[in-house]
């Protein structure tokens, strides 16, 4: 066996493809590279991560593409792709400037390609594999009275030219917000393959308020809405074509958790109730903590890769079992006066989750 092994370098390419966590998204004549170079390559790759280490940094300073725009940022990373841009709420416009760090810039500012819309935009996520962004503004009144509710729409766009993605059977998902407020909202965006997810929460005094929350779950090229659930829902993120992740927050003072979970559920499977697949407990906190922010990050996984990219590096990329999940609690200790603030950061792979039959997360700080 080892004989077979070690003369076959495509064996020993796929073996170490498969334990270092990655995929190969191109097929076997998508670039003009042997087994062996690309073996090379991702041994190498892998060093450089054990180590730490880059060869080459970069600073991006996209100021000079917004001269005299005025309104909020925008930011987002994902992949190979970083996007800034500025939205204004009263010329309800948005610019969106992209920056792709595999690629050498189109002008001296560092920046690839630059779009504009006609909308204020809340909030946005792109993916690259997939030449998609998506961005969400509201409808209505600007500044709604009590007993009103917010409409949202989710435009569905491609990066490399800001029209309507050609995948997706409907330009715009609009949705109307189930629950009725004067406060602002804030929206999250998670993007798995053909599905798009939004978390749409309501803002107190500049925190995460953990009330019920919506979060709804959309296949983007049909249209279809998968999902549309109302709880106490802190944040979210995919881990399948059928699982999401939900944090749900402590609820002090009540017969409800006194202690933060984590549970999984088919979103394919649930309405207006979610059933959980699988629960896991964070470690109780003291009595006089007030957890002020419970979110998650994760990379967007990607889908494969556009014909334009023809490289070793584009090709392999994170395998989406083998993605990292960040989970970051924000606590307050009222002990004294001014109170402390304690940050706390978790990590773990998406497998755990899905191959896991309940368990505690460690704790943190």
């Amino acid at each position: 066996m080892y004989t077979i092994i070690h003369g076959e370098k495509i064996l020993q390419y796929k073996i170490e493809l498969d334990l270092s966590g990655m995929t190969y998204s191109g097929s076997p004549d998508s670039i003009s590279t042997s087994a062996e170079e690309r073996l090379k390559w991702l041994k190498n790759h892998q060093s450089n991560w054990f180590r730490f280490r880059s060869d080459s940094k970069e600073l991006m300073d996209f100021g000079d593409d917004f001269i005299g725009d005025r309104g909020d940022f925008l930011s987002v990373i994902s992949g190979d792709i970083v996007a800034f841009g500025i939205s204004n709420l009263q010329t309800s416009t948005t610019s969106l400037a992209f920056r792709n760090l595999r690629e050498p810039a189109k002008n001296i500012h560092g920046v690839n390609s630059k779009l504009s819309f006609e909308f204020f935009t809340r909030e946005l996520a792109v993916d690259p594999s997939q030449d998609l962004v998506i961005l969400i503004s509201e409808g209505g009144p600007l500044r709604p009275t009590n007993g009103m509710k917010v409409t949202i729409n989710i435009h569905i766009r491609n990066i490399s030219t800001g029209t309507y993605h050609g995948m997706a059977n409907h330009d715009t998902l609009v949705h109307v917000l189930s629950c009725s407020s004067i406060l602002w909202y804030r929206y999250s965006i998670s993007i798995w393959h053909q599905f798009v997810g939004v978390h749409c929460q309501r803002i107190v005094d500049d925190e995460q308020s953990f009330e019920f929350s919506e979060l709804l779950v959309w296949d983007w090229k049909t249209g279809q809405k998968e999902m549309h659930l109302i709880d106490l829902i802190a944040s979210f993120t995919f881990l399948s074509d059928y699982h999401v992740l939900l944090a749900l927050p402590a609820i002090p003072d009540t017969s409800l958790s006194q202690t933060p979970m984590l549970v999984v559920i088919d979103f394919h499977k649930t309405s207006t109730n979610f059933t959980t697949v699988l629960g896991f407990s964070l470690p109780e906190f003291r009595r006089t903590a007030h957890i002020s922010t419970l979110r998650f990050h994760a990379e967007v996984p990607r889908v494969g890769s556009s014909a334009s990219e023809q490289t070793i590096l584009n090709h392999h990329h994170t395998a989406s079992n083998n993605r990292v999940i960040l989970l970051s609690v924000q606590r307050h200790f009222s002990r004294t006066r001014s109170g402390v603030e304690c940050h706390a950061s978790r990590a773990a792979h998406n497998q755990l989750f899905l191959g896991m039959h309940g368990g505690s997360m460690a704790p943190g700080c």
